[in-house]
């Protein structure tokens, strides 16, 4: 069954896909330039932060931006969060699991979400108390039990935390992997696809994490947070319910909480 879209998403769908030309022109064959965090950025990036940007701000003048390349401007209580081209390595490389990733901010909390599968040409997006959608067909966490999940990591858990890996390896977690990009996870476990993710001190800022949180939830994930996350920093986990339990209490006790 299928919901009949909003104005401001069907606006947003239409803006989202018109820069996929663009975006997939440069795929896998592009230069690019690493920032101070290591992490990948091309002129592609800056130049759909900038189409975004000005598409916003002109239908909806009243509403900020805060963006990954350009950073902020207007209004700074209610904002577009922008990630253009979320998982760049990917981009840069030709590999599948490239989004572009928008939020809509209102006091302090992420109340609309969408993320453009790039790749698949498909929207992703959710809006507060309302479930989550592919395009126009709502979708759902996972059932699948632990013994059958299948859990993303990131680098910092792989090089420093490997205790919290063999905690969810005890539990009977079937595979352990990695995924790159904050989007296309927030994809596949909305989707039901894999069973959730674990951040500890990810890289990524409030366009990575936010409006993929509010997509996870509202397809019926949990979101946990691991401990204190000092600013810049993430530590959380997000799980379908089906292995919610077995999974944090694992990993609390690697961790030491």
């Amino acid at each position: 069954m299928s919901s009949a879209p909003s104005i401001r998403s069907i606006f947003i769908d239409k803006l989202l896909k018109s820069t996929r030309e663009e975006i997939m022109a440069g795929y896998g064959a592009i230069d690019h330039d690493v920032k101070h965090d290591s992490t990948v950025v091309t002129e592609i990036d800056q130049s759909i932060e900038r189409q975004i940007t000005d598409a916003l701000l002109a239908e909806y003048p009243d509403i900020g931006i805060h963006g990954e390349e350009f950073g902020k401007q207007g209004n700074a209580e209610t904002y577009w969060l922008i990630d253009p081209i979320d998982g760049t390595e990917n981009f840069v490389r030709g590999l599948p699991g490239i989004t572009t990733i928008i939020g809509l901010m209102s006091g302090g909390e992420a109340v609309e979400a969408y993320v453009y599968d790039i790749v698949n040409d498909i929207v992703y997006s959710a809006a507060k108390g309302k479930g989550a959608y592919a395009d126009t067909v709502p979708i759902h966490a996972s059932v699948r039990t632990v013994d059958r999940a299948t859990i993303s990591i990131g680098n910092t858990i792989t090089h420093q935390y490997p205790e919290i890996s063999q905690a969810l390896k005890s539990v009977g977690v079937d595979y352990i992997g990695m995924h790159h990009g904050s989007g296309i996870k927030a994809i596949y476990i909305a989707a039901g696809k894999i069973e959730g993710c674990v951040y500890m001190h990810n890289r990524g800022g409030d366009w990575d994490h936010l409006p993929t949180q509010l997509l996870m939830t509202e397809a019926g994930n949990i979101v946990t947070p691991l401990g204190d996350s000092e600013p810049g920093a993430w530590k959380y986990t997000i799980l379908a319910p089906s292995v919610h339990e077995q999974c944090v209490s694992a990993i609390k006790r690697a961790a030491n909480e």
